[in-house]
């Protein structure tokens, strides 16, 4: 009996050595969310540097704080609060304009959302003095490099009865570009005055620079999905779906005639992606594989061998906080109730069994758990807890990283 006491000691100890090392090592390989990228040092051509996104700050958050850009902004691969409003904006103190010397590039916004679990992005509707109308434009130019910009026209497809000012694209550009199609409704901001000289006037960006004006807002909560041959539909953000703000750059030739202006070259510049977040408390309940033994005299090893011994099965029940506040965060560390049909070796069969439960750190909590309870509503038992629904995929899979 001794040498089986210590057998299973001997098992016990090496397994939680190598669980815990195991679910450590793939915790430590976990992208860390919600750093600041600009708090790096970052490539300064980097289009994104240049635009501020965030959750639209509320009259309750600032009381505390606040950016004076109106936003509690938000960094690449961050989470989003499914309930918040999203604004784009440029950031005052950096010139974009100054960035973007050539004189012959625009920026073009799309907004798509990936439902949890789906592969497919949808479009993100969004209507402002900023959206565009993708059109197709036939380019009947026969000019040679040596004369490039000085003999070209264009036929345009313009929907003369749409409201909305068209964009236009080369046909053979938009045929085999990824990114749009025509039709596509898009943010399309000018920094510079080309074509219609009053452009700068009309959409305004330096204004909306210097005084933090959004240039997109999305109501995460009221968003208008299209998807290919549909009509907007609305839609709600849920946990687990993730946004992505992609920004394209059009180049358009230059033109010394007057003339319709188009863009004969679409590229993908930058992109921001999130992940929706249900913030707030509520209950975490897992699904465990549990050993346990009486205390005091009856204390036997025995219910603790991993190999001889059929586990019992039970659940641990948490209090959890998913946001932002520091004060409620220390719900995640109070110990939870555990709950199983405990079988016990000195007993002829599984009793239920009551008592509270701590993985020690939130983390741990959907793997690992200590538990002081009572079998059979009676007498004390200890245990641990280990739950069988470990997410093996990210301990195997290739780590992605950016190439600098």
């Amino acid at each position: 009996m001794k040498a089986m006491n210590s057998v299973s000691k001997r098992i016990l100890l090496g397994f939680l050595l190598v669980f815990l090392c195991v679910i450590s090592s793939a915790y430590s390989q976990e992208p860390k969310r919600n750093s600041n990228p600009k708090a790096e040092e970052k490539p300064s051509n980097r289009l994104i540097d240049y635009f501020l996104i965030g959750e639209k700050a509320t009259e309750k958050n600032k009381k505390v704080d606040v950016p004076v850009s109106g936003i509690n902004e938000r960094f690449n691969f961050d989470d989003i609060n499914a309930f918040s409003i999203i604004d784009v904006k440029l950031d005052k103190s950096k010139d974009i304009f100054e960035f973007l010397k050539r004189k012959d590039k625009i920026i073009l916004l799309v907004a798509e959302l990936r439902k949890r679990g789906e592969k497919t992005w949808n479009r993100i509707s969004i209507i402002n003095k900023y959206t565009m109308k993708i059109i197709k434009a036939t380019s009947t130019s026969t000019e040679t490099p040596e004369d490039k910009g000085t003999s070209t026209s264009t036929e345009t497809s313009k929907d003369s009865d749409s409201p909305i000012e068209p964009f236009s694209i080369i046909s053979e550009i938009l045929s085999d570009n990824p990114y749009l199609k025509e039709g596509d409704y898009v943010q399309v901001f000018y920094f510079y005055a080309g074509g219609d000289n009053d452009f700068l006037y009309r959409k305004d960006l330096r204004t909306a620079r210097d005084n933090y004006r959004p240039l997109a807002s999305i109501d995460s909560q009221e968003m208008y999905l299209i998807t290919t041959g549909s009509t907007p539909e609305k839609y709600s953000a849920k946990q687990g779906d993730q946004i992505r703000l992609r920004f394209l750059r059009a180049e358009y030739p230059i033109l010394k005639v007057p003339g319709p202006q188009r863009a004969d070259f679409i590229s993908a510049e930058d992109e921001d992606i999130f992940t929706y977040k249900e913030y707030g408390i509520k209950l975490f309940i897992a699904p465990t594989a549990v050993y346990g033994t009486n205390v005091a005299t009856e204390f036997d090893w025995g219910n603790f061998n991993l190999v001889g011994k059929n586990p019992s099965v039970g659940s641990n029940i948490y209090i959890t906080y998913e946001g932002r506040n520091p004060l409620k965060k220390v719900l995640n560390y109070l110990p939870g109730i555990h709950l199983s049909m405990l079988g016990l070796i000195n007993s002829e069969q599984t009793d239920f069994t009551v008592g509270f439960v701590t993985s020690i750190v939130p983390f741990l909590r959907g793997y690992f758990g200590i538990f002081y309870g009572w079998y059979n509503l009676k007498k004390p038992v200890v245990g641990i807890t280990l739950s069988p629904d470990i997410n093996i995929k990210p301990m195997v899979v290739s780590e992605k990283s950016s190439v600098k």
